[in-house]
């Protein structure tokens, strides 16, 4: 499998070089995400060698592909796996036949919506966390209080998880935006 030939990072300084006429854009990414960005960037600098890259900015919440820039050698926050989300009429009545806590359990499995998390809220949660940082985010202690047949169901939380899936699904080209 070859390199990414591009990585994710955050813009975080800007410095003139006196005596030069060049400036240095300096980004950053997580310690985790260093080893891919440089085999993207062709390695370490060298002063014997100059290397030309592209820069472009994200957009913010716009929707990043999985990328395989969180493996590392020993597995831990290895890529997570591709499990798409269903669309419509892939299940028994479609993605919306699904009840919230088990497309929500679906989401937190998915490595784009793991992408797009991080991308929107500027975070650098594995998928692992996912789970977790969801249900903190629309305020539950489980998933299946997202049900409206659960016993303590909660309508607020449901709303909020309902804004969540409903950007992702947009920001990913699943569904177009309601006008």
């Amino acid at each position: 499998m070859t390199a990414p030939a591009a990585f994710k990072a955050t813009f975080s300084d800007f410095r003139l070089v006196k005596g030069r006429k060049v400036a240095q854009i300096v980004v950053e990414v997580p310690i985790e995400e260093a080893d891919n960005a440089l085999k993207a960037l062709g390695g370490i600098p060298r002063p014997d060698l100059e290397r030309w890259v592209a820069v472009a900015r994200l957009s913010p919440g716009a929707f990043i592909p999985k990328s395989e820039a969180l493996a590392s050698a020993d597995g831990e926050g290895a890529p997570p796996q591709k499990q798409p989300t269903p669309a419509p009429g892939e299940t028994k009545g479609g993605w919306y036949a699904l009840k919230p806590s088990a497309r929500a359990a679906i989401l937190c499995k998915d490595g784009d919506f793991l992408m797009w998390a991080n991308s929107t809220w500027r975070l650098q949660m594995l998928l692992s966390e996912l789970p977790d940082w969801l249900r903190n985010r629309v305020d539950v202690h489980s998933r299946a209080q997202l049900d409206p047949d659960h016993a303590q169901h909660r309508p607020d939380a449901l709303k909020r998880y309902l804004r969540i899936e409903g950007q992702y699904r947009v920001d990913s080209g699943q569904e177009t935006a309601p006008r």
